[in-house]
This record gives C-alpha cells, structure tokens and sequence, in this order.
C-alpha cells in the first residue's frame, strides 16, 4: 500500500490500524530482499554448474565410448579381413590340391592306357 510520496504504510492483521513504515525499516527490507534475491540466484547459479558439469561429463563419457566402440569396430573389420584371406587360402590350397590329385589320377589312367 504506497502513496503517492512512494511511502509504505502497512496495516496491522490484528487491529487494522495503518502506519507508515520508517525508512530504515524500509532500507533494512530492501537489503534483505537483495539479500535473498542474491542468495536463490546463487543456489540456482550453482545447481545449473552442477547440471552443465554433468551434461559435460556425459558428453565426455559418450564420446570416450564411440572412440571405444570405433576402434573395436576398426579391429573387428582388421580380424574378419585376416580370417577371410586366410580361409580363402585355405580353400584355394585344397582346391589346388584336389586338382592335383585328379591330375595325377587322369595322368595314372592315361599312363596306364
């Protein structure tokens, strides 16, 4: 309840009787509403750190497991490339092989003839 002389005048809950407040009551509820005002800021400045630390580590977290999960992928496509040459050497030795043994066979056969 402000006048016009921007004076507050408050009334009293318990018998309605209005009085001005004095400036030093006023200047003492300004500072204890800066006060308090500073002090949710800076709980709340706080709490949003701590928030973006999280969100940071996170992110950290989440980048040290794709660099993981890369190279265990590098290494994956490294060892079915190794496995496949040497199961296609495998194969081109039996191959090699058999046609060796049927060579010598149809040779055998021919020889014999």
């Amino acid at each position: 309840m402000q006048n016009a002389s921007s004076k507050l005048n408050v009334t009293c809950p318990e018998c309605g009787h209005e009085f001005e407040l004095s400036p030093a009551v006023l200047s003492g509820l300004r500072e204890q509403a800066q006060a308090d005002a500073k002090a949710v800021h800076e709980k709340e400045r706080t709490s949003l750190r701590t928030q973006l630390d999280s969100l940071k580590s996170k992110a950290d977290s989440i980048t040290a497991r794709e660099a993981e999960l890369k190279t265990k992928s590098e290494n994956l496509d490294q060892s079915v490339e190794t496995k496949l040459k040497q199961r296609e050497s495998e194969l081109s030795a039996k191959a090699e092989a058999k046609a060796r043994e049927t060579l010598d066979l149809q040779l055998k056969e021919l020889t014999q003839e």
